[in-house]
């Protein structure tokens, strides 16, 4: 059997996370305050900073931003790509009670990664979809290689890493407690 074509998603745990939750998630929760929603015309009002605030220019997320660009590289290593970062962008998501996010890609980037930072492990769930085929095949037993859907925990400190033209959602958040994940971007050369 010949698996052709699989989407790998990179699982990395961070060992320094619980030194890191507090003060990051904060710094996320101040950004708020001061500069407005970000990514336009979804059709959800879950609070981001897409292209109102980049977290890799601001030097509080230096060691988690080279944590995640080191997973990264290891990540296109494994896989045999391009181990070179041209271009990176990174924002935040704070999910409040009843917020998620609908299907999307991340287009013009190769690598996109998303790191649980706050939450507690009931939080929504990250979902990945397989691409669409018009006529479903029926399915005895649903595994990772042939179920449309597949999802991951959201587990503070853990850190996604996928092909940025993977579709994926974020299921609705039912706890009132804040979900705050970060989303980055990479462009390789």
């Amino acid at each position: 059997m010949i698996n052709l074509f699989s989407n790998s998603i990179g699982i990395y745990d961070n060992d320094y996370h619980s030194s890191l939750e507090e003060p990051l998630a904060n710094q996320c929760l101040n950004i708020k305050e001061k500069y407005s929603k970000g990514g336009k015309g979804w059709l959800v009002d879950t609070y981001n900073t897409l292209n109102t605030y980049d977290l890799v220019k601001d030097k509080n997320f230096n060691i988690l931003t080279e944590w995640i660009d080191s997973c990264v590289l290891d990540y296109c290593r494994e896989l045999e790509y391009s181990d070179k970062i041209n271009h990176r962008e990174s924002w935040f998501n704070v999910y409040l009670k009843g917020d998620y996010q609908e299907c999307h890609e991340h287009s013009n980037f190769h690598i996109s990664a998303i790191y649980c930072l706050k939450g507690d492990n009931n939080s929504a769930k990250i979902f990945f979809k397989r691409k669409s085929n018009m006529f479903l095949i029926p399915i005895k037993k649903y595994n990772s290689t042939n179920c449309e859907y597949y999802s991951v925990p959201f587990t503070a400190g853990t850190l996604y890493i996928f092909e940025s033209s993977l579709t994926h959602y974020v299921e609705k958040h039912n706890l009132d407690k804040p979900r705050i994940s970060l989303a980055y971007n990479y462009r390789l050369q």
